[in-house]
This record gives C-alpha cells, sequence and structure tokens, in this order.
C-alpha cells in the first residue's frame, strides 16, 4: 500500500510556480538565527543565510558539521530551537502546509518501497495526482534519469546508485519548486552520476532552486552557485563558488575539496 497526498491542482513537470511570475523584495530562502540540539548537543549555531530564486547553493563540510539537520529544517521536517525560516516570503513555521508543495525532498537515506516497483514507486508518491505509467511527467524523468529499464523491477532487487536515481525521481515528481537533496549521489556510478548532474543542471536553467551536499565537492564546481561550508555547526563561509576559490589562491581548474579542506583546518582565508 502506497501513501498518497490529495492536492487540489498541480502544475506541470518543469514549470514554476506563479509566484515567480512577478518582482520580490524577499529572497526565496531565508534563514536567520537558526539553532538547534539534541538533548544537550548542539547542531547548529546562529545560522543565517539567504538563496535567491533559481540559484543552486552546496552546502559542505565534514561529517557530524549540521548539514543534514540543516537540509531536514528547510525541507520542514525538523523546527528550528530559535530562530526563523521564510520560504518564497512565508514564515515556515506558520505556514508550513501552504509552502511544502513547493519542495522535494531527497533525504540521506533511501526512502522507498521496496516490495513494490519502481515504477509503482513513482506512482505512489505523486501526491494523488493520479498519473501513468505513460503520462509525460512520468515518462520524463524516467528518460532524464535514465530508470525506463528498470520500471518493472522492485526495488529490493537493485543496487544502491540505482535507487539513489529512483528516490531522486520520486522527488520530482510533484515538479517542485524548490529542490532538497542531501548526498543524491552516494553509490551512483561515474556514468549515471553525470546523467544526473546533467538533469539538474537543467533544472537550475528553468530557475528551479536546488540545496546539495555531497562528500566530493570538487564535481559540483561547475554546477554550484553559492557554497556553505559547516562545521561544528556553525557557517565558516558563505559565497559564490568562484569567489570561494579566488579568495583561497585556487585557479578556476581547482576543484572545492582542497579549498574547503584548508578552510575546515583553520588554513583558508
Amino acid at each position: 500500500m502506497c501513501y498518497t497526498q490529495s492536492t487540489e491542482s498541480f502544475e506541470p513537470y518543469f514549470l514554476i510556480h506563479q509566484c515567480s511570475n512577478h518582482q520580490r523584495d524577499y529572497s526565496l530562502i531565508e534563514a536567520t538565527g537558526v539553532f538547534k540540539s539534541y538533548g544537550k548537543q548542539s547542531v547548529l549555531e546562529d545560522i543565517s543565510f539567504s538563496l535567491e530564486e533559481g540559484k543552486v547553493l552546496g552546502v559542505f563540510g565534514p561529517n557530524g558539521a549540521g548539514k543534514t539537520t540543516l537540509l531536514k529544517i528547510l525541507a520542514l521536517l525538523f523546527k528550528p530551537d530559535h530562530g526563523n525560516v521564510h520560504i518564497n516570503g512565508l514564515d515556515a513555521g506558520q505556514h508550513a502546509q501552504a509552502i511544502r508543495p513547493l519542495i522535494g525532498y531527497v533525504p540521506q537515506e533511501v526512502a522507498l518501497y521496496e516490495d513494490l516497483s519502481v515504477a509503482d514507486n513513482l506512482l505512489c508518491w505523486s501526491r494523488g495526482r493520479r498519473v501513468s505509467k505513460e503520462d509525460a511527467v512520468y515518462m520524463r524523468i524516467a528518460s532524464a534519469l535514465d530508470i525506463h529499464d528498470l520500471a518493472r523491477k522492485k526495488v529490493r532487487t537493485l543496487s544502491g546508485g540505482m535507487k539513489r536515481r529512483v528516490n531522486l525521481a520520486v522527488a520530482l515528481m510533484n515538479a517542485p519548486h524548490i529542490l532538497i537533496m542531501d548526498e543524491p549521489l552516494v553509490g551512483v556510478d561515474l556514468v549515471q552520476r553525470q546523467t544526473v548532474l546533467e538533469h539538474l543542471k537543467e533544472l537550475a536553467a528553468q530557475g528551479v532552486t536546488q540545496i546539495i551536499t555531497s562528500h566530493y565537492p570538487g564535481e559540483l564546481l561547475s554546477f554550484v552557485d553559492q557554497v556553505m561550508i559547516l562545521d561544528n555547526g556553525k557557517v565558516q563561509r558563505y559565497e559564490h563558488s568562484q569567489t570561494l576559490i579566488k579568495n583561497n589562491g585556487q585557479n578556476q581548474m581547482t576543484n572545492l575539496d582542497n579549498v574547503i579542506f584548508d578552510i575546515v583546518q583553520g588554513k583558508g582565508e
């Protein structure tokens, strides 16, 4: 049995929410003074940043830096202990129901029905859109992420990398205006990584705002616009990717890995 959620209307795939058709005097995503703790353990401390519509933010840092917790707060799965998050001008704490349809979330863990086929998973997670296997939305996503050949296979028979692609496809079924991805490329082979990245670039070109984490930031250099470096729950850097590299004495061809390592180790500017 699959979970569905009824909604009154859904936009065609890749179309941006109508709020984008007029100018706004605020950023699409704004976080101000966000704190989060688990018991006595502080996970996020005074996180503040803004992200413009259509931009891609890469969130990087060592294990335990707070990346996953931050993404879950932005995806409205967790509430901050203190501070505020505004999305599309709305306070996330007060207007979560109105904001959630704008967001597609790819969790770090695979969130699929193991005993259902790939196709049935996509249909089940489409929030009651009654999408069929012949639906243009389904066909476009399956083609873009190269999962057509997997359609009839049970999820439990797939490799970890294949499951990751299906995990991403699920998040795209509802044409999100904001796509939040926690380590979506883990276990995906080199060829399919490029397939996924090319599709994410196409989404960015069409105005889909994206936030992504990865333990391999270098491969995202040509993709992300902004870089946030987290360490011990604090923002160490938040700036344009090329500015970050330039300020740390690296050239355009240098990937972000060494720069981020130096900053976390206290060697960066």
